[in-house]
């Protein structure tokens, strides 16, 4: 049985220099926060780049798994 190719999208990994803080709408701590950029609109992209406390980095990861048999879920260019 062959196994199913899992899609891959675009995402922000985003680490806070402290614990609980909060932008877009979202909390952020010393742990890693895996954000899918489809979830994301420009302006929060920009706005959580842009943010001192925040360490931003473009990732992949698996896309969501309603987004695997729907074809949804693609990044925003």
């Amino acid at each position: 049985m062959a196994e199913a190719k899992v899609k891959k999208v675009k995402a922000l990994s985003i680490v806070s220099s402290r614990e609980g803080f909060r932008r877009a709408g979202r909390a952020f701590g010393r742990e890693a926060t895996v954000i899918p950029v489809s979830e994301l609109s420009r302006d929060e992209i920009k706005l959580l780049k842009n943010e001192a406390m925040l360490v931003v980095s473009e990732v992949e990861t698996d896309a969501p798994a309603d987004a695997q048999d729907s074809g949804a879920g693609k990044a925003a260019e």
